[in-house]
Parts: structure tokens; C-alpha cells; sequence
């Protein structure tokens, strides 16, 4: 029991050291004597020779003739978490291991950080819209039969586009476990057959009622396999099926009978504006509204969208089918879908995943488009070079603006030329752009011309390479949490103070990473109803139950613990393994999700509205605070800059600059998880039996000859690892982090990276 005080005393003060900045209280206890130690370790590595610390550091000759130069060099040594390199020590690999050397604070580990509140802030709202969506699917089903029978006209047609509608709403409102009772039986049948192959995410399908041309592929089931922050909740899990499959089950422009489907699943839709279900319309429509502000609008309309605005202008009106049809048309018409007699120009822009469904005229789908920017690149890139295309991420550098990708691009002379016309059009967007197409042009300013000033080791090939490695990793991390939204894509002068970490030399980086975070902390700035916020908790409350009853970790069942000590649990202080310990905790969480979900949390039941309130708050992620922190580092980038010296309280705040950054994971800095793998699937290409997953490996060090006051001082950070996979699968987290070094097929380094790495030991990866 001592050891978890102890532990929740660290969290306590780690948080408002990350949130709060430095405070003498918090740097003399419980760090003084390690803080002294690493202060005195900091002067001894800037006096030193650094070819003396890289030896010190057990770097090899080769490594140290690599960094002399090249200025910088990302070894093989892998981490659990970044901020592990900006402890006083830490734990890797179960021996420790303590280093001597300054920090390197790299614009890698911030972007993390802010990845992880972003992610953070998406399943915040996610878990919101999956409460959401079951209810407006259910209303959806009773209404299109209503709305169906006021329609007059060619009843076959309009049967089979009622059956159509019926169908593809019936299979998401099967997946989030809606009750089907009132559905036809034949058609609750096929649902039923449709929502077990979602299920099971394998190989690939004609689904019967979407009637797919022979001559168009099928449907790619491995799409549906829940990925990223959806994956380990069930209800997120079901919903990420149900959203994939609304925005993938085609709808044929050529098809009448697929127009009218559509049109009647915008007359139920509209028809839920009248009453008590007003709300559920407004929902719907909020959250493609929220989302086109977070990842930019489609270029396509999407198959419910609540425009049709013949039925909302003449609701009392019969309505034909003739004219029905014409309405639709022209709503498409109106929203960039191309419509006229000429075949040739009925067909839309590919959308890579189901590239090989409209390698033809005839293959014309209403699906919603991609609205991230990159993807709409990578789009361009598919439709110039055709069926066999498959992208090279390097284009994706190169369009952020790196030199080191255009020298190799340069050869593709029509790619090259796509690139960039895409890069001016992000270049010159909008004052307020999306929060994804803000993220890129962040990472542009990793590729700005340097000012003369620019220290030695950002002039060479390794600093080009690493800066191309660290956009794409962040935009692997970005594309993570957007996997959903995203259409799929088949020395020191005597008597000063020593700096005891270097940073990046990047300033207006830090400052545009503040920026992002206050745009983000606007976007999803959400008011969530009173009895929806409680549904929320109450449902958290009993996830925690099951947790601390299936779990033995030791942190996980702490942390639970110590939201319920500061609710005012009672403590027994004894065994957190006791099972009379762990049933009295777990009735307690869930007798107060009961009292949060009745509405009877109060005084009555002081522990159930302190965790209410707490839990309320704790969903939040902490953009303002990550904010804080990157005007903090870009200030003080400037003052390096300048070859000033920290004051004493800045020294302070680098030293732990570890506690700061572990405040924006997942972990405590005690105990690094090994979780930062991440992986997303990108593009799939059918034909050539190949998809792109990208995604980050383990934290690894970057050494770098930082050049303070005309002497290089070696200095060692952390940075993230590109890496790919071309497996035609779904690769979920789980999948990633196991093969990251499988023994016979690993994820793959790009060869562009051997000049920033250090070459393998004999032997050895």
C-alpha cells in the first residue's frame, strides 16, 4: 500500500508540475537529489570533449565517425514511451539505464503528446455519437415505410427502393443492436447474413441487395474490422462497423432505383425535424457538421444528408416518383456529383478502397469522397496513374514541402507536377482551415528554409532525412485517429547556468503545434445534454468494475483506486489483490453509476456526484495545457537561439522535462507502457494484391551535435520511426506492435532513412 501512495503522490505532482509549470515545492521534493546529481552530470557533459560522452554512452566508432559527419544519427535502441528519454533515468529493456548527456527536445515527442490528446478528444466524442446513433437508426426504419407511402409512381420501383433503404440502414442498426422486429422477414434475414460478415472482417463479398454488376469487384470486408481508439469497447466497436458500412454500401448513379432509395432515406430523415425526434435529426446533422470542421468537407455528397428540399418545402403534397427522381438529381447536381446523359461523364473520382469497383463508365458511385487533404493528394495520384498505382509515401513528403523527397519525386514528372499543384492549394487555404488540413501545414514549417543562423547539424542529409521521417510519422499518427472519417484508401562560459536539454531549434513550429491545440480545444469545445453526460459516466463507472475484477496490473487497478479515493471511497488499506477489497470497490463503482444514471446523485450520495464531476472533467483532453507547454519550449528555442542562458527556473522545468511530457500519455512516468505503435491502412490497390498500412514503431534515441558557444556538445532525444506494411489485411494495434520485429517478415523501413540510422551490429537488427 505504501508503493501505490507513493505512486499516486508522483501522479499528483507530475500533473500539476505538467499543467501548472515548475514550482520550487515540486523540484525540491522528490527529486533534489537526483536534480542536483543531473545538474552537475549536464556541466560535466557540455566541458567534456563529446566524442569522449558518445564513448561514455556506448556508441561504437562507426556510430561516432557517423555522427561526426553527419551531426546526427537515430540509433536502434527502442523505448516504451518518449518522455523515458527525458527522465534522470529510466527503466528500458528491464536493466537501467542512466545517461549523462543534455536532452534534445524534438518536435517528435510534442507531436506525440498532441496526437494523444487528440485521439483522446475523438473518442470523447465518439462515445457520444455511439450513444447517439442507435436511436436515430431506429427511427430511421419505422419512418422510411411512412415516407414510402406517400410517395406515388411506379410501386416495383419504388418497393425495391424501400427494401434497398430498408436494408442498408437495417444492417448498421443491427450492428449497434437494434431490435429488427418490424422489418420484413426476407429482409431481416439478408441483414442478419450482412451484419455476420461485417462481424467477422474477412475476405470479400457481393452483398445480394446492394445488386453489384457482375463486372465490378466486391466489396473488401476487411475494412470493417474495428482499428485504432475503437478497438476495445465494445459499443465503439460496433459503431465503428455501422458508420464504415453507411459510408461504403454503394449506391448506383445509373440505378433510378438506387436514386430513389436515396431520396426516401432523405425524406425519413427529414421527416424526424417534426417533434420529439427533432433531436435525433439535429444529431445526425451535428456530426457531419463537427466533422467537416475537424477533417475538412467531401467533395461527394453523402447517401443521408437531409438536403432534399422538395419534401421540406411541400410536406403536404403528393409526391411522384418522376418528380422525386428529378429532385434527387438535382441535389447531386448541385453538390458536384456529375449528372447528364453522357456515360463518360457520369463517373466520379476514385475513392482508392474500392478502386477496382470503379474501374469502368458504368462504375458510378454515391459515396461520400475524401475530405482530408492528403487523401484527396493520394486520390489525384491514383486517377493520373491508373489501376496499377500504389502510393509511394515519399509524394506524401514531398507535398508537405521536404527537399529531401522532392529530389527523389522529381523523376515522375506527372506525379511531381500533382504534388505540386496540391501543395499550393493547402499552401493557400483558407484563414480557418479544417483542424487535419491545419495539422499539415504545421508540419510544412518542418521543411521552412532555414535562417542563417541554423545550427551545423540541421544543414546535412540526416537533419533533411530526419525531418522527413518526423512528418510522416505525424502524419501517421493524425491519419490513426481519423481512421474512421477517412474514406479508405484502396559548451558553457564559467559562473552561468548549463542548459540541461537543447531543443529544437524550430520555434515557430512549437508556436503553430500551441495553435493547433487551441484550435482543436475550440472544435471540440462540446455541450453533451445533462442525461446523456450521465449515461456516459454511468457506462465508464461499470467498464471500470469489469476492469479492476479481470485486470492484475498493478497501475491500472492504482489508478481506478485513486479516483475513488479522491471521491471519498472509504480505504481498507491492505491488499488491492483482497477479493473482499476488490468486491467492495467494484459494488461501490457500481452502485454510483446507478445513482448517476437515475438522477440521484447528490448529497444523498456524495461519492457518486464527486465522481461525476471528476470523470465529466477527465474526458476532456488537455489541449490548453499541451498549449502551455509548446509556447514554453518555443520561447525558450528562441533564447538558445540567441545563445542565452537559462535562468535557474527553466533549468528546473528542463531537467524534468520527462514528468511534463508523461503527463500527455496514457501512463504515468513510473510505469511506461509499452503501447506508442500505431498503425492505420491507407490505400488499397485489389490488382496488384497490395495495401498501405503506415504507421510509428517504438521511440528510438537521436544523438545530435548540438553547436552551444563555438563547441558541439552531444545531446540525445527521443524521435518516432516511420514504417510500412503492404499486407492485404486489416492491421489493428495489437497486429502492429507483434510484428513490428517478427523474425521473418517485419514492418519495413524505408531504405531513404540509412544515412540518419546507425548501421546494424553484426548479427543484429
Amino acid at each position: 500500500m505504501a508503493i501505490m501512495l507513493r505512486m499516486r503522490i508522483h501522479r499528483i505532482f507530475s500533473h500539476v508540475f505538467a499543467f501548472a509549470g515548475a514550482t520550487t515545492l515540486l523540484l525540491t521534493w522528490p527529486f533534489q537529489s537526483q536534480g542536483d546529481d543531473k545538474s552537475l552530470q549536464a556541466s560535466k557533459a557540455i566541458e567534456q570533449d563529446w566524442r569522449q560522452a558518445a564513448i561514455s554512452e556506448g556508441l561504437r566508432w562507426q556510430d561516432i565517425q557517423q555522427l561526426a559527419a553527419e551531426k546526427v544519427i537515430m540509433t536502434r535502441d527502442e523505448l516504451r514511451q518518449c518522455f523515458e528519454a527525458y527522465m534522470p533515468s529510466h527503466q528500458r529493456d528491464g536493466t537501467s539505464h542512466t545517461s549523462d548527456l543534455p536532452y534534445f527536445i524534438t518536435s517528435d515527442s510534442l507531436f506525440q503528446a498532441y496526437a494523444w490528446c487528440l485521439q483522446k478528444a475523438v473518442r470523447g466524442v465518439e462515445e457520444i455519437h455511439a450513444m447517439q446513433l442507435p436511436s436515430y437508426l431506429e427511427h430511421l426504419l419505422n419512418a422510411l415505410p411512412k415516407v414510402s407511402a406517400q410517395v406515388q409512381g411506379d410501386e416495383a420501383k419504388l418497393l425495391a427502393a424501400q427494401d434497398k433503404a430498408l436494408f442498408v440502414v437495417g444492417v448498421a442498426a443491427a450492428l449497434m443492436d437494434v431490435p429488427l422486429n418490424d422489418l420484413p422477414d426476407a429482409i431481416k434475414n439478408d441483414v442478419e447474413i450482412e451484419s455476420i460478415r461485417i462481424r467477422l472482417a474477412r475476405d470479400t463479398w457481393k452483398p445480394k441487395r446492394l445488386d453489384l454488376p457482375d463486372e465490378y469487384s466486391r466489396l473488401d470486408y476487411t475494412l470493417f474490422k474495428p482499428v485504432g481508439l475503437y478497438m476495445g469497447d465494445l459499443e465503439l466497436e460496433n459503431y465503428f462497423r455501422a458508420v464504415c458500412w453507411l459510408k461504403l454500401a454503394p449506391f448506383r448513379l445509373a440505378s433510378e432505383t438506387d436514386l430513389l432509395s436515396i431520396a426516401l432515406l432523405n425524406l425519413a430523415h427529414n421527416s424526424l425535424r417534426d417533434g420529439t425526434k427533432n433531436t435525433l435529426c439535429n444529431q445526425f446533422e451535428d456530426r457531419q457538421r463537427r466533422f467537416e470542421n475537424l477533417t475538412g468537407p467531401s467533395h461527394a455528397r453523402t447517401v443521408i444528408d437531409g438536403h432534399l428540399v422538395y419534401y421540406r418545402e411541400k410536406p403536404s403534397k403528393t409526391i411522384f416518383t418522376k418528380e422525386l427522381l428529378s429532385q434527387i438529381k438535382e441535389t447531386y447536381a448541385r453538390h458536384s456529383v456529375p449528372w447528364n446523359d453522357d456515360q463518360a461523364q457520369r463517373d466520379q473520382a476514385i475513392t482508392s478502397a474500392l478502386q477496382s469497383m470503379k474501374s469502368s463508365q458504368e462504375a458510378a458511385y454515391i459515396l461520400p469522397g475524401s475530405s482530408l487533404v492528403d487523401a484527396q493528394l493520394i486520390e489525384r495520384l491514383s486517377q493520373l496513374k491508373g489501376p496499377s498505382y500504389f502510393p509511394d509515401t515519399l509524394s506524401v513528403a514531398a507535398w508537405l514541402g521536404s527537399e529531401h523527397a522532392e529530389s527523389i519525386q522529381k523523376a515522375d514528372v506527372v506525379g511531381f507536377g500533382a504534388i505540386r499543384e496540391s501543395r499550393t492549394r493547402l499552401t493557400d487555404a483558407e484563414s480557418r482551415p479544417d483542424l487535419h488540413t491545419h495539422t499539415m501545414m504545421l508540419l510544412q514549417r518542418l521543411f521552412e528554409p532555414p535562417p542563417p543562423d541554423t545550427p551545423d547539424f540541421m544543414k546535412g542529409e540526416a537533419w533533411k532525412i530526419k525531418s522527413c521521417q518526423t512528418a510522416l510519422a505525424a502524419w501517421a499518427q493524425a491519419r490513426h485517429v481519423w481512421a474512421l472519417q477517412a474514406q479508405p484508401q484502396y559548451s558553457v562560459a564559467s559562473g552561468t547556468l548549463d542548459w540541461p536539454a537543447f531543443i529544437e531549434p524550430l520555434p515557430d513550429f512549437f508556436s503553430g503545434l500551441a495553435g493547433l491545440c487551441n484550435e482543436a480545444q475550440r472544435l471540440f469545445r462540446i455541450e453533451t445534454a445533462p442525461q446523456e453526460q450521465a449515461i456516459f459516466v454511468a457506462r465508464r463507472l461499470r467498464a471500470m468494475a469489469e476492469q479492476y475484477i479481470s485486470t492484475s496490473d498493478f497501475e491500472t487497478r492504482a489508478t481506478i483506486l485513486e479516483l475513488l479515493f479522491g471521491a471519498g471511497a472509504p480505504s481498507l488499506a491492505t491488499n488491492m489483490d483482497d477479493p473482499a477489497e476488490i468486491q467492495k470497490y467494484t459494488q461501490i463503482l457500481r452502485e454510483s453509476a446507478e445513482q448517476i444514471e437515475q438522477g440521484i446523485a447528490g448529497t444523498s450520495y456524495p461519492i457518486a456526484m464527486e465522481l461525476f464531476r471528476r470523470l465529466s472533467k477527465s474526458s476532456q483532453a488537455p489541449f490548453t495545457e499541451l498549449a502551455q507547454v509548446c509556447l514554453r519550449l518555443s520561447a525558450l528555442a528562441h533564447q538558445q537561439l540567441r545563445g542565452l542562458s537559462p535562468r535557474k527556473e527553466e533549468c528546473e522545468w528542463l531537467r524534468y522535462f520527462g514528468v511534463v511530457l508523461s503527463s500527455f500519455t496514457d501512463c504515468h512516468f513510473t510505469a511506461p507502457k509499452d503501447n506508442v505503435p500505431k498503425a492505420v491502412r491507407i490505400f488499397t490497390n485489389p490488382k496488384l494484391g497490395k495495401a498501405l498500412t503506415v504507421g510509428i514503431g517504438r521511440p528510438c534515441f537521436l544523438y545530435v551535435l548540438y553547436p552551444w558557444k563555438g563547441k558541439d556538445v552531444l545531446c540525445r532525444g527521443a524521435v518516432l520511426p516511420y514504417r510500412e506494411r503492404y499486407e492485404m489485411e486489416a492491421i489493428t494495434d495489437k497486429d502492429w506492435h507483434s510484428r513490428l520485429h517478427h523474425p521473418h517478415n517485419p514492418a519495413i523501413e524505408p531504405e531513404w532513412l540509412a544515412p540518419l540510422r546507425v548501421k546494424p551490429r553484426s548479427g543484429g537488427r
